[in-house]
Order: structure tokens, then sequence, then C-alpha cells
């Protein structure tokens, strides 16, 4: 079994990238377990900054469905090569910063170590400074709809007091990382070349 965690602010990437490890999953033909954002961290948007229990046993019972596949026995005549993947978009890290905030990392220690026994590896897709506010604001304003651009009226007034807002963010998920005992890698994503960029992911996953 292998997993990634895949980090990164609005517009690094994620979705892009996530689309090309479908595919080489399918082509590979493994079993897989993706969970985007909309099934790990939006579920815990109303306790942004007041309750991090909440998150931990969300995290945990989402950790629990790994470790369930993982204990389950498996077929006689199964082929040992066919290997498991797991790949969680916005976890543990995402849920620090949202909920308890950079300095309570400590907290999620648990999900951490969990995450490290299940040999997951950690990926945060950066977005160059100057490309911040086209790439996390402009764009994603062409694309989502008229509830999304309410969202970032409520982080600023703004386009350049948004991009200030995921700088920031994105600060702090690189902090989050180095605190982090899974092993894990920053992937700069200046060219927006995503399967060259999906190719070193699923070169640094399978390194054993």
């Amino acid at each position: 079994m292998a997993g990634l965690v895949l980090e990164g602010v609005v517009g690094s990437g994620k979705t892009s990238v996530i689309r090309y490890l479908r595919k080489y999953f399918i082509e590979k033909d493994c079993s897989t377990l993706i969970l985007t954002e909309h099934d790990t961290e939006r579920p815990m948007e109303p306790f942004r900054l007041s309750n991090p229990l909440e998150s931990i046993s969300h995290l945990n019972r989402l950790l629990s469905i790994i470790e369930t596949i993982h204990e389950t026995p498996k077929p006689i005549h199964a082929d040992p090569l066919h290997e498991m993947y797991f790949v969680f978009e916005r976890f543990h890290l995402s849920h620090c910063l949202d909920i308890a905030g950079l300095e309570n990392f400590h907290l999620y220690s648990d999900i951490d170590s969990r995450l490290h026994a299940f040999c997951a590896k950690l990926v945060v897709l950066s977005v160059p400074e100057n490309a911040i506010e086209e790439r996390s604001v402009v764009s994603t304003k062409q694309h989502r709809n008229e509830k999304w651009d309410q969202y970032l009226g409520q982080i600023a007034s703004t386009d350049e007091g948004v991009a200030r807002h995921y700088l920031a963010q994105q600060e702090d998920l690189l902090k989050l990382c180095q605190k982090s005992r899974i092993p894990s890698m920053v992937v700069d994503t200046t060219n927006c070349d995503w399967q060259d960029i999906s190719n070193h992911i699923i070169d640094f996953l399978n390194k054993k």
C-alpha cells in the first residue's frame, strides 16, 4: 500500500494533478481510493478555528477506511504485485491551518503517525508569488460561481488582498510540511505542465 496527501492553496493545480493520477492508476490496473477536498476538508468548514476535536475525529474516520482495506484478507490467488494506492486531497495540514491554527500541529501528530504507518507521502504544490493573484483569485473567479466570489469577498475586499491571504496560507503549509514526519516534497508549479508535474509526483510516490 502507498498513499499520497496532496496539499496546496486554491489554484495550485490539485485537481489537475488528481486527474492525471486517476489516469495513471487506471492504466496500472491497481486498486485506488481517492478522496477529494469535498470528502476531506469541506465537511469541516463549519468548524473553522473552533473545534479541532471534531476535525481530528473526521480524519480518523477516513483513515479507518484505509485501515479496514489494509486488514481485509487477500484472495488466495491474489497477484502479489497488485498494489493499493490512496490519495487524500487537503488533509491534516489544511485541517490544522483552518481549524486549530499553525501553532497546534501537535494535535494532529497521531494522524501524521497513522499516515506514516501506511507509507503515505506528502506533496505540497507551490504557486510562485507573482502568479498567486492570477491563479488563486482571478482565474478561479472566471471558472466558479457567484458563491465563490462572495467567499473571496469575505477574505478581503480586493484581489490583491485575497492573494496576500493565499500567499500567507501557502507559507504556513510549507512550515507544517517541515513539521510532518511523512516523507515530503514541495513541487513548483510555475510551468503548469500538469502531466510532467504528475509524473514527478508518481516517481516520488513509488520511490521505496
